[in-house]
């Protein structure tokens, strides 16, 4: 778990950090989205490298470990969003929401680069850090005992979009565009093949 490491928000004030959200490149610096102790998600900023301690910067490289609490919750979203995938006739694209900071400590030396920026391939065994994965993640039956399996690898990168934009009353009665909140969504694409008792593991 991150240690709540403090952080300069603006103005000099010290707040203390949740957590890293992900980052983007400007200039020769980093861009950190930092999810602030105590604040909503609408209250996230982007924050430059400067303003933030070396051991929260070191930690999105080497990312702590989760609660176990938040990395059954990604197994739990993993699991539903791999299924939903193979049991669509057509869809083999996929979004699925993960924390991205938990994202990273699962997948931390795991993967190979992919053709697609931005992407990474992804063997089963590569999800090792998400132990509470049930044993039959990447495969569906019907009750005839056929189905589709993963062609592994699995192609995949974390994503940020933020909510949709709408528009409140401010305290003077003006309309004003409402804050927006980042979602984190991991984008993966499967191949998938026909599989049954005697293929499974072929």
């Amino acid at each position: 778990m991150y240690d709540n490491s403090s952080a300069r928000k603006k103005k000099g004030k010290i707040y203390p950090v949740e957590r890293i959200i992900t980052r983007k490149k400007q200039n020769n610096d980093f861009l950190y989205l930092i999810k602030w102790l105590g604040w909503s998600l609408q209250y996230c900023t982007w924050e430059p490298s400067s303003n933030l301690p070396e051991n929260l910067l070191s930690g999105y490289e080497h990312p702590p470990e989760p609660s176990l609490s938040q990395l059954e919750q990604a197994a739990r979203a993993f699991s539903c969003g791999i299924s939903t995938m193979l049991k669509s006739k057509s869809l083999r694209r996929g979004h699925i929401d993960i924390n991205h900071d938990c994202w990273r400590y699962v997948i931390r030396g795991k993967g190979r680069p992919s053709e697609h920026r931005g992407y990474q391939l992804f063997d089963k065994e590569d999800f090792a850090r998400l132990p509470m994965l049930p044993s039959d993640w990447w495969y569906i039956f019907n009750k005839h005992g056929e189905g589709q399996k993963i062609d592994f690898p699995i192609k995949a990168k974390a994503v940020v979009s933020w909510s949709a934009q709408k528009y409140v009353f401010d305290k003077e009665g003006n309309v004003v565009p409402a804050a927006r909140f980042p979602l984190e969504r991991i984008s993966i694409y499967i191949a998938s093949c026909p599989c049954n008792q005697e293929n499974l593991f072929y």
